[in-house]
């Protein structure tokens, strides 16, 4: 009879920035240079994966960050100038792993790697 387990479990914290309000560089009655942004941008934590078998036991950990990015720039110097941009970078998935794994036989192999999803970067004017 072959057995095998496989449990997976998040930790806290996961950690993110609170919220974002409008910045500006300067601002009076006719002319400023602004920021708006969203939040949060970042988020990181933690994931534990385990695997047992009839031969060996695996332990995984990986450290995640999760972001985005949507920034709009405002720039009005009245009767002058008049500009706007806006960055954007859908939300992406980035972690690393470390393994441990533990044979029945006294063996112990070590593992290290990266995974990305992909990441998409878009600039308006």
């Amino acid at each position: 009879m072959h057995k095998t387990h496989e449990r997976k479990t998040r930790h806290q914290p996961r950690v993110e920035g609170g919220s974002c309000s409008t910045m500006c560089l300067f601002e009076d009655d006719n002319n400023s240079w602004c920021f708006e942004s969203t939040s949060p941008m970042m988020e990181m934590g933690w994931d534990w994966e385990q695997t047992v078998d009839d031969t060996y036991w695996n332990v995984q950990f990986k450290p995640y960050i999760e972001s985005q990015l949507s920034l709009t720039s405002n720039f009005v110097v009245e009767r002058l100038i008049t500009s706007s941009f806006m960055i954007e970078m859908e939300k992406f998935f980035t972690n690393t792993f470390y393994s441990f794994l533990f044979d029945n036989t006294g063996q112990v192999c070590f593992g290290f790697g990266l995974e990305s999803e992909d990441i998409n970067l878009e600039m308006t004017f």
